[in-house]
């Protein structure tokens, strides 16, 4: 059988500034990134991005839990703290857990007190999407 997959992500949409501005104050390279008027081709008809898009996913490792990837796209925040949480206070942010389950599988999510804490205090929301694929 198939083990889960999980993925974690950082992502920050709407913003004024150009995606790469972020990584130069931060050094932190996106998984991915869209700037507002970049053409997306697709099959039937091209989409204009409409917003500019920053998305940073956590570095998943066998054996790693759920908590410690949370963590540590958040130590990565708290690194850069003052400019996260003005970029963010002006912009859509949320944490994304995405979560491919196979079979019978009945994953559990749990995040403590700390991370919930840090998650308002960057304003970030949480979205979680759990999916059985059979």
């Amino acid at each position: 059988m198939k083990e889960n997959e999980v993925k974690v992500a950082i992502r920050l949409s709407g913003f004024d500034i150009k995606p790469d501005l972020i990584s130069k104050k931060t050094g932190l390279i996106p998984s991915e990134f869209k700037i507002k008027g970049d053409i997306i081709k697709r099959p039937r008809k091209d989409i204009v991005v409409n917003y500019n898009y920053w998305n940073l996913e956590s570095n998943i490792k066998k054996g790693t839990t759920l908590e410690e990837c949370v963590e540590d796209l958040l130590n990565k925040l708290n690194s850069h703290e003052e400019f996260f949480n003005n970029l963010i206070n002006k912009c859509e942010g949320e944490l994304g857990i995405v979560i491919n389950t196979y079979g019978d599988a009945n994953p559990g999510i749990h995040l403590n007190k700390k991370i919930l804490k840090e998650l308002v205090h960057f304003g970030l929301e949480l979205d979680i999407d759990i999916y059985n694929i059979e």
